[in-house]
C-alpha cells in the first residue's frame, strides 16, 4: 500500500523519544524497546532523558570516558536494530545565544557524538526560562529569534561536516 511505503521511507521519522524526567532507561530496557520498535516497523529513537547530566544540566561538558562508552554502546544497539539514532541536547537552561563559546560547546558535543557513530541531532529548548539576558535581548530582540539563530547556525555547521545530517528543533 502506498501509504505504508511512504511511512516506512527513510525520510519519514516514526519512533520513540526518551525525553522524560527521572532515571534514564537501562541498557536492557532500551534493547527490549529497540526489538519492539523494529518489529513494529518504527525507524527512529531520539535520546533526550532529562536526568542525563550531559543532556541538560552539564551540556557544556563532553561526556567523560565511562559515560561515553555507554553512549557508544547505546548508539550501536540502536543502529543494530535498524533505527536512526538522534541525540538531543538541551542547552536552554543557561545558554547565552550570542556566545561563540556556547556555540562551540554545542559543536564539540556533536563532534564527540559523531565520533561514536551518531549522524542526526536535535536541539531542545523546552522547560526553560522564557526571558533572555540583556545582551541576548539587545542582539536578537526575542527568544524565538535567538533560538532560530542557534538552530540555523547549528544546522549549517552539521551540514558542512555531513551533508545528509538531520537537525530536529
Amino acid at each position: 500500500d502506498a501509504r505504508m511505503a511512504s511511512w516506512q521511507s527513510a525520510d519519514y521519522l516514526a519512533g520513540v523519544i526518551e525525553g522524560f524526567y527521572g532515571p534514564p532507561w537501562s541498557r536492557e530496557e532500551r534493547r527490549e524497546l529497540f526489538q519492539w520498535m523494529a518489529a513494529w516497523g518504527l525507524n527512529t529513537y531520539l535520546y533526550a532523558p532529562k536526568d542525563d547530566l550531559w543532556h541538560r544540566a552539564q551540556w557544556r561538558e563532553l561526556y567523560p570516558e565511562a559515560a561515553g562508552e555507554s553512549m557508544r554502546t547505546l548508539i550501536g544497539d540502536s543502529q543494530g536494530h535498524g533505527l536512526r539514532f538522534i541525540y538531543a541536547l538541551g542547552p536552554g537552561l543557561d545558554i547565552r545565544y550570542s556566545s561563540a563559546e556556547d556555540f562551540g560547546c554545542i559543536e564539540a558535543r556533536f563532534r564527540q557524538l559523531r565520533g561514536w557513530g551518531c549522524r542526526d541531532f536535535a536541539l531542545l529548548f523546552d522547560d526553560i526560562p522564557d526571558e533572555l539576558d540583556a545582551e541576548d535581548l539587545r542582539r536578537w530582540g526575542s527568544l524565538a529569534a535567538a533560538q532560530c539563530q542557534m538552530a540555523n547556525a547549528t544546522f549549517g555547521w552539521l551540514r558542512e561536516g555531513q551533508p545528509g545530517a538531520r537537525l530536529l528543533f
